[in-house]
């Protein structure tokens, strides 16, 4: 778990974790109301825990490797058809 100096967690504002994933704070709102990206609610602010969102992307880029031949290193891009077999 990611953690600061104090041994405690860390915390990432709406702004933040928007900005590292290059969406809209809208977008992020999104993803928490819908149970998306887990967060907390502290006083008025949604904050999300930094493993949260390493989780969020470890489970994105798992099913992007599923669902995309070319991640996973099979299909026409990755060596598999070849000659008269192209598309």
């Amino acid at each position: 778990m990611a953690e600061n100096d104090d041994g405690n967690a860390v915390f990432l504002s709406v702004a933040q974790v928007a900005a590292r994933l290059n969406v809209s704070k809208m977008t992020i709102y999104r993803m928490v109301h819908t149970g998306e990206m887990p967060a907390v609610l502290i006083g008025h602010t949604y904050r999300v825990r930094e493993t949260a969102l390493a989780l969020y992307l470890e489970h994105g880029l798992i099913a992007a490797k599923a669902a995309c031949p070319v991640i996973t290193g099979s299909g026409p891009f990755r060596g598999g058809l070849r000659g008269k077999d192209t598309v």
